[in-house]
C-alpha cells in the first residue's frame, strides 16, 4: 500500500471494530490519524496502542464537529461511526 506520511486522516467511530482496525491499518502506512468517536475512554486506549491522536464528538451534532474540527487540515475522512440501534 502507499506510505500515508504526512497526510492527515480522520477516522470516525475510530474506537469500534471496524474504525479501530482502519486506525491501526493508517498508522502502520505512516497516517497521521485522528481516531473520533463519543467515548474518551474508549480513544484513550486506540490512542495508547497506535499513538493516534483522538477527539470527541458525536456525529449526530453538527456543532461538535464543527468545534471539535474547525482547525484541522485533513487529507481525507473514513466514515466507520455508525448506529447501533434497532
Amino acid at each position: 500500500m502507499t506510505d500515508f506520511q504526512g497526510r492527515t486522516i480522520l477516522v470516525t467511530g475510530g474506537s469500534g471494530g471496524i474504525g479501530g482496525a482502519t486506525v491501526r491499518h493508517l498508522r502502520a502506512v505512516n497516517a497521521d490519524v485522528i481516531a473520533a468517536g463519543r467515548s474518551r475512554e474508549a480513544l484513550d486506549a486506540i490512542a495508547k496502542e497506535t499513538g493516534c491522536r483522538t477527539v470527541v464528538f458525536d456525529l449526530a451534532s453538527e456543532e461538535e464537529i464543527r468545534t471539535a474540527l474547525q482547525d484541522v487540515d485533513l487529507w481525507g475522512v473514513v466514515n466507520c461511526g455508525g448506529f447501533g440501534g434497532e
